[in-house]
């Protein structure tokens, strides 16, 4: 075998090293993105609220909602005169 033969030998089992070792990268990243979109729905989550002005907030919140709980009148269950007949 030649220099010339040995250094197309080397240059072309390089290239298919190389060609090979950028397949298995893309199908990688491809798999790895189409987990993360999928796991992307399952992994958000609302973060808690640890500070003062935050619980202050929902607290205050919590407190409005009951009070219009019980500000609305309540229904009136008699019988109408039209159910009388």
């Amino acid at each position: 075998m030649s220099k010339l033969d040995d250094w197309a030998a080397r240059q072309w089992a390089g290239m298919k090293q190389g060609a090979s070792a950028v397949g298995r990268d893309i199908a990688g990243d491809i798999g790895s993105t189409y987990q993360a979109f999928l796991m992307g729905d399952a992994s958000w989550r609302v973060p808690r609220a640890h500070d003062d002005i935050s619980m202050e907030i929902a607290t205050e919140a919590a407190a409005a909602e009951i009070e219009q709980e019980f500000a609305e009148p309540a229904p009136d269950l008699g019988v109408s005169p039209e159910m009388d007949r």
